[in-house]
């Protein structure tokens, strides 16, 4: 009994997977998988510029230090650290008791030589009487002399008074020449003691910010002792040095586009762009404001050069390690394609181009320069070459792709300042736009065939 009913078992389990596994057969019939899609484009070919890019440090273009300009004890401060500071805002006062009163004693000489002054030109005046008096005496005792009605000693006598007038009228009058140099010379020394009351009021000497103090209050400070510094960050200098070869590059560029020779102040006019460490691009532009008047330093071999930025939202800080490029004035024609579309293998750096039957080719080429996701070649590809630009890692050498057609923009300008955007972007969104709708293509294929 217990055998039947395993028989009867098996056959209702045959009778059931039959008709069943001939459907699974059919509906795992191989189906080979579309080509992979991947982004394509052309090579960029554009006016580009080429630039010299080189290391510097950041300098403030004003600066200057608060010193004492008298001695004395640092009575008080009257500001704080890291304060914004205008022109002529009082910093320090210094004990300015002895200085007033060398003040008061250079304006009572100045009062005693004006009053000296006074007595002279008064005995001048007297003096001169008795000299003319005596002159009118001398003028008729000469006369009474020449007729025989005076004697020769009323003469000589006469004679003896009109010398001694004159005499004393000289003496007057260089009195008051002496006076007066007395003025002048109490006239100095009140200037003096008047700079020195102004300097016990210590003024900043420009805009901008000023450092912690040197000196504390109370301290006896002396005549240059530094006391703070001012610095004024609204405009920069970025300090580097280029080589003699490199120099020599700039004067044949300059030749290229024309000029007989070359020229210190056009170079000097030209544009420079400067980044910070971790900085994506240049963000920076200036202009070359100065390159030694000395020329090459024989020591070096390099010309000191100096770049001026405006820093009036004050990102860039003194003493910073910068990059600073400059472009040339001779542009050139380049052809350009995206850095991660470059590969490289044992036999050098390679370009993965789509043929018209859409199957994978390799393609040498030699880079001249990498710059901010892009990749300047030496040689010119046609525009009908198209290049793989994104889902490199699906493109094999004689397999077929998918291609997805992706425009590239190049924009020379930024792409010398470093501002572009990664140039794949746009081929990396609409590939994965691609794979997704592939994706959901296959599987709506799946949920078919499962009916």
């Amino acid at each position: 009994m217990t055998r039947l009913r395993d028989w009867g078992l098996v056959a209702a389990v045959l009778l059931f997977l039959s008709p069943c596994g001939c459907n699974r057969k059919e509906a795992n019939k191989y189906e080979a998988p579309p080509p992979q899609p991947v982004g394509v484009s052309t090579a960029v070919i554009t006016s580009y510029t080429p630039f010299l890019e080189k290391e510097g440090t950041t300098e403030p273009v004003n600066a200057a230090d608060v010193r004492a300009q008298v001695s004395g004890v640092l009575q008080s401060q009257k500001f704080t650290a890291l304060q914004d500071i205008t022109k002529g805002t009082d910093l320090y006062l210094i004990e300015p008791d002895q200085y007033e009163a060398e003040q008061k004693a250079a304006q009572a000489d100045v009062e005693n030589a004006n009053a000296a002054i006074s007595v002279a030109e008064a005995a001048v005046g007297v003096a001169k009487a008795e000299a003319e008096r005596a002159k009118q005496d001398f003028d008729r005792q000469q006369r009474l002399l020449q007729r025989d009605a005076a004697s020769k000693a009323e003469f000589d006598a006469a004679k003896a008074a009109n010398d001694a007038a004159q005499a004393n009228l000289k003496s007057a009058e260089s009195q008051v020449v002496a006076a007066r140099a007395q003025l002048q010379t109490a006239q100095a020394a009140l200037g003096i003691a008047d700079l020195n009351v102004q300097y016990t009021k210590v003024k900043a000497p420009i805009n901008g910010r000023i450092s912690k103090t040197s000196v504390k209050e109370g301290n006896l400070v002396e005549v240059g002792s530094l006391l703070a510094t001012i610095v004024d960050e609204s405009k920069m200098f970025a300090n580097f040095t280029i080589s003699d070869r490199e120099l020599l590059r700039f004067m044949r560029s300059d030749r290229g586009r024309g000029d007989a020779e070359f020229d210190l102040v056009k170079f000097q006019a030209r544009d420079a762009y400067l980044k910070r460490e971790g900085d994506e691009g240049f963000a920076f532009k200036g202009k070359l404001e100065y390159a030694d008047a000395k020329g090459i330093d024989v020591a070096t071999g390099t010309l000191a050069v100096r770049a001026v930025f405006d820093n009036e939202d004050e990102r860039l800080l003194p003493g910073l390690f910068v990059t600073v490029r400059i472009p040339e004035s001779q542009a050139v024609e380049a052809t350009f394609v995206p850095e991660l579309s470059v590969q490289r293998d044992q036999r050098g750096e390679y370009l993965l181009l789509v043929d018209d039957q859409n199957i994978v080719q390799r393609e040498s080429v030699n880079v001249v320069k990498r710059m901010n996701g892009w990749a300047r070649l030496t040689e010119s590809l046609s525009p009908q070459q198209k290049i793989v630009v994104s889902g490199l890692q699906k493109a094999q050498v004689g397999r077929p792709v998918t291609p997805v057609d992706v425009t590239l923009d190049l924009d020379a300008d930024a792409l010398t300042r470093g501002m572009n955007e990664n140039p794949t972007d746009e081929a990396e969104e609409q590939l994965a736009k691609e794979m997704s709708e592939a994706a959901e293509s296959n599987d709506d294929g799946a949920a078919d065939g499962q009916e």
